[in-house]
């Protein structure tokens, strides 16, 4: 996903993910519109893996 703003993330997409900063940060939600309260925040300053299956179901990236 590329851009400021709101994105949802498609249902195969969920194995894995990747983070790489690029000066702004993500807020990880729960549902696809983001009405939830913000579940997770990754960095603007470092890149974040994990190699797990997530839920998270949009992403606001904030710019």
């Amino acid at each position: 996903m590329t851009g400021c703003g709101l994105h949802a993330i498609p249902s195969n997409r969920k194995g894995s993910c990747k983070w790489y900063h690029r000066g702004q940060s993500g807020r990880m939600y729960n549902t696809v519109d983001a009405s939830s309260p913000v579940h997770t925040v990754l960095p603007s300053d470092l890149d974040r893996e994990q190699s797990t299956s997530f839920g998270w179901k949009s992403i606001f990236i904030v710019c």
